[in-house]
């Protein structure tokens, strides 16, 4: 894989969300490991987990994301945002970190030989967006 000529100029990117209550917002993902690294005051709060970044933004217009349809017709949350693990050792420790600190987990796919790609578990924050931590196995070529 080459190097793209823009990547010398991009300095991080990040993932928007609105949420309504930013106290408990800034709670729930301190507790699943970010950080927040600065804020415009009344307005925004920019949190990282290692090299991922999240922008929290006051929802002052009752934002909303509408959920995702599949075929069938069944409603789904579209994850806001895909953690990767290095490791299924790694997902396993850091799913019991995250359920330590009393957070409820969904989809627990754990342990699950007959998945082709790796194992993942997801969790909701307190605005109903889902998060996916996940480790891929097969892969080859992608750091994590």
């Amino acid at each position: 894989m080459t190097t793209s000529t823009i990547a010398s100029y991009v300095h991080h990117s990040s993932k928007r969300i609105f949420v309504k209550d930013m106290d408990k917002s800034l709670d729930f993902y301190s507790r699943i490991g970010f950080v927040r690294r600065y804020l415009v005051l009344n307005f925004a709060h920019y949190l990282s987990l290692g090299n991922i970044n999240l922008e929290l933004w006051h929802n002052q217009n009752n934002i909303t994301v509408p959920p995702l349809h599949d075929d069938n017709g069944r409603e789904y949350i579209d994850p806001i945002l895909f953690i990767n693990v290095k490791d299924i050792a790694s997902l396993q420790i850091v799913y019991e970190k995250i359920k330590d600190e009393g957070i409820e987990v969904d989809a627990r796919e754990l342990d699950n030989d007959s998945s082709p790609y790796g194992e993942n578990f997801s969790l909701d924050d307190p605005d109903g967006y889902r998060i996916v931590f996940r480790a891929l196995k097969n892969v080859s070529n992608i750091p994590v």
